[in-house]
């Protein structure tokens, strides 16, 4: 019955022009109550093929998607993508799936053929009587995996959450297949401080080019270090890139490598994306004002305000690029009032274009560069 009442409104919408920030009642003569639209069970409608609108139980507020049947036609998605929480996501393609691995202690596996329907929890990389006392006994939780291939292996970086950053550490699993077993490899890095500076071991983001890997990590400001031929150890010594953001992501575009980074605090709205880039993957890095961002910080270039719904946009995963050659990339958001709690923080994905200056942006389903979080997306052509 709820699917029929939805599908009568979206029909009855379609000839009433709708403008967004403002509550929504339809009075059909087939009813006798009103039917306030912002009812809707939101988890009903993610799992429909009924998806050319949001509503939020926050704002009381209803909008259609500009062109109804490019999303009868799956070619634009809604977000956020997933309804649990998949926090600071990192991908890889094998075969003809993507798997994902995302903050938590379990180690949850997600795989997903186009990027946007994901099966939560495929497989883990901790079995359900791991005993996580053989890694540390201080370990509260693991954040920010990293998957990658070295040497035909797969590697997965996990950071490992103490309670302090003193104490907090990088180490390293590998498997030969992505299901696993996956088998602890030991510690890459450790907290390091010299100079009255830290390296907090978090956030790992491994690189490579000609022959040489390189782990970017950190919070409270990124460093980068250079790892042994073997990838599962870091080199001594750290290059300061900046001090401060976390959530590192590199990515070579054209003539320079752009750094990806998060601000703020990564629990409300003032967390955030920022963009610099270097010629170089060791630096240094420069923000759009071509200022050092050692001294003066990356650019800001997605963000939200305290009132918005999809709020607090940070750690972006890996650049895709589909048939067409547009870029796409997933990270996370909190979405208010449409989930069991704020705290979670679902995926979310967007587009990325050069700008007429040259840089990278975020932008909306059309490729058009936006500052914040989009509710809609092309669908990739993977």
């Amino acid at each position: 019955m709820k699917r029929m009442i939805i599908l009568f409104h979206i029909i009855i919408l379609l000839f009433i022009p709708l403008h967004s920030g403002c509550s929504f009642t339809v009075q059909p003569e087939n009813f006798h109550d009103d039917i306030e639209l912002t009812d809707v069970d939101f988890f009903s409608l993610k799992k429909s093929s009924l998806l050319p609108f949001y509503i939020s139980t926050k704002q009381h507020c209803f909008q259609l998607s500009e062109n109804i049947w490019k999303i009868a036609q799956d070619t634009v998605v809604l977000n956020p993508i997933t309804l649990y929480d998949a926090a600071d996501p990192s991908y890889i393609k094998v075969g003809e799936y993507y798997y994902m691995f995302h903050t938590g202690k379990e180690g949850f596996i997600d795989r997903s053929r186009n990027l946007i329907e994901w099966e939560h929890s495929w497989s883990r990389v901790f079995p359900v009587n791991f005993d996580y006392n053989s890694i540390s006994e201080s370990i509260i939780s693991f954040w920010a995996y990293d998957i990658n291939i070295i040497n035909k292996e797969f590697v997965l970086y996990v950071a490992a959450w103490t309670g302090s950053p003193n104490t907090s550490f990088i180490f390293a699993m590998k498997a030969t297949s992505i299901s696993g077993p996956w088998i602890y490899q030991g510690i890459v890095c450790k907290s390091y401080s010299k100079g009255g500076g830290m390296v907090f071991p978090i956030d790992p983001e491994y690189v490579s080019e000609e022959g040489s890997q390189y782990l970017f990590t950190g919070s409270y400001g990124i460093s980068l270090s250079r790892l042994k031929p073997d990838g599962l150890r870091c080199n001594d010594g750290w290059n300061r890139i900046m001090n401060r953001d976390e959530g590192a992501y590199l990515y070579k575009f054209k003539d320079y490598y752009y750094l990806f980074t998060s601000g703020g605090n990564y629990n409300d709205y003032t967390y955030n994306v920022s963009i610099s880039r270097s010629k170089t993957i060791t630096g240094p890095y420069f923000n759009k004002a071509e200022e050092p961002v050692l001294q003066a910080g990356p650019t800001v270039i997605l963000s939200s305000e305290e009132n918005d719904i999809l709020y607090g946009p940070g750690h972006c995963g890996e650049i895709t690029i589909d048939k067409k050659g547009d870029m796409y990339i997933l990270l996370h958001c909190h979405c208010k009032g449409l989930l069991e709690t704020d705290s979670v923080r679902p995926l979310v994905i967007m587009r990325i274009v050069e700008g007429e200056d040259g840089w990278l942006a975020f932008a909306d389903k059309d490729g058009n560069i936006v500052y914040s979080p989009s509710w809609t997306c092309s669908v990739p052509s993977l």
